[in-house]
């Protein structure tokens, strides 16, 4: 017993020392009137409450009933809610596939109408018409035209169809075929001779004939709507056309230069004289209308580039300079002409000139 008051003794003092010690800091820091006495008091009150329960007799601590077992409580499973349904997208038109577009060249094209014999049992001498041979005549009579007016009446489908069936490559349209029908069809020679010439290719001054015998007839050729491939007519077999020639970088732009109908006072100049032209090419040239050195002279490039076509040489006559050597020779500049360019062509017997291979002097 001795021992519990000792100790209740002890804890008095160490509350007491700390009453004061919490009175002196409160004075300090808030004054000394206002704070000493309460803090006085608080010290006294929990020495005299500490002391009380020292003097009270131990209380025995009331027993508790025993906490029962815990059990954990089953897990509950509840049943997911069920979900709202999500609303159905509207469905998208499905998108139609695109055609593969056509070249444009076939959308345009359509086999022109065709006869099964020439009118009268004559045709017309198609190649008066300029870029119609033997072969392509023989075609056309193979797919049923033989008349001017025939051709005259082609629409532009139609020409496409032709230009690709004979492999042109355009040449119909360059050439003007349309417009040179319609003249010689209206026997409008007049005004054909001054824009073309003598047309097509010549045999001594006059016109070749057909090559196709008359009495070969073609079957009527039936017109489908714009066939885009059109089997030929098998009653005579066409020719195979030749590959197409590498054509110089003008040829983009072609013209047909204008020819005269004969040589002026019935005497033509000596085109051999001009280096590149020989015999052959010499009647070319007059078949086409060109009898004089100043005809040549006047060429323009887009002249120059339809009959270097024409004659299938491959730029020569820029390289020859055709047009230089007219010039001075229609100029009577005969020392010029021979310090640049010699005698011109080849000379052979008696002096005449027969070739005009020869090439300028450096």
């Amino acid at each position: 017993m001795s021992h519990m008051f000792l100790e209740l003794l002890i804890w008095s003092l160490i509350a007491f020392a700390i009453g004061c010690l919490i009175g002196c800091l409160a004075r300090k820091m808030f004054g000394a009137g206002d704070v000493a006495v309460p803090a006085i008091a608080a010290a006294t009150t929990a020495t005299a409450a500490v002391a009380a329960r020292a003097a009270m007799p131990a209380a025995k601590a009331p027993e508790l009933p025993a906490a029962p077992a815990y059990v954990p409580p089953k897990a509950v499973v509840s049943a997911p809610e069920p979900l709202a349904p999500i609303p159905a997208m509207p469905r998208a038109a499905p998108v139609a596939p695109v055609a593969a577009a056509a070249p444009a060249a076939a959308l345009r094209m359509s086999r022109p109408r065709g006869l099964t014999a020439a009118r009268g049992g004559k045709a017309d001498n198609l190649l008066r018409i300029s870029g119609v041979g033997p072969k392509n005549e023989t075609i056309l009579h193979n797919l049923g035209v033989y008349h001017f007016d025939q051709i005259a009446d082609w629409k532009q489908e139609e020409v496409d169809w032709v230009d690709d069936h004979i492999k042109f490559n355009g040449r119909i349209t360059r050439e003007k075929w349309i417009h040179q029908a319609r003249l010689l069809a209206d026997g409008k020679e007049a005004e054909f001779t001054r824009l073309y010439g003598t047309g097509g290719e010549t045999d001594g001054g006059s016109v070749k004939p057909a090559a196709v015998p008359m009495a070969v007839a073609a079957p009527v050729v039936k017109v489908e709507p714009a066939p885009v491939k059109a089997e030929p007519v098998k009653a005579v077999p066409a020719p195979v056309a030749k590959p197409a020639v590498s054509k110089p970088a003008a040829i983009g732009k072609v013209e047909r230069p204008k020819g005269i109908a004969k040589a002026r006072g019935g005497k033509a100049d000596n085109l051999q004289r001009i280096s590149g032209v020989g015999p052959k090419n010499e009647k070319v040239l007059h078949s086409l209308g060109f009898f004089h050195f100043d005809q040549i002279a006047e060429w323009t490039g887009e002249q120059v580039a339809w009959v270097d076509e024409h004659l299938k040489f491959g730029g020569r006559i820029k390289r020859e300079e055709w047009k230089r050597q007219a010039r001075l020779l229609a100029d009577g500049k005969e020392d010029e002409f021979t310090r640049l360019f010699g005698t011109g062509g080849l000379r052979g017997k008696g002096g005449t000139t027969q070739s005009g291979s020869r090439t300028r002097k450096r």
